[in-house]
């Protein structure tokens, strides 16, 4: 599987050339993110950054919803 993430210009996401259409900001920031960032990450810090207004259960929630929509783009 070749995944190709082009941050020049508006991000754009594509598998085997065929673009992917993320269409939610907080699954593409939480792509680029672990893209940019490789290493062990806890979910802790990630829902901190994507979600710094919430409340520990709500964001967690959120970030399970955003991590389940990455999975099943990818």
């Amino acid at each position: 599987m070749r995944l190709e993430l082009c941050l020049f210009g508006p991000p754009r996401l594509s598998m085997k050339g065929k673009p992917i259409h993320v269409g939610r900001r907080k699954t593409f920031a939480l792509l680029i993110y672990l893209a940019m960032m490789p290493g062990e990450h806890s979910r802790a810090v990630l829902t901190d950054l994507l979600y710094p207004t919430q409340t520990r259960n709500h964001a967690m929630s959120d970030f399970r919803q955003t991590l389940t929509f990455l999975r099943q783009l990818i």
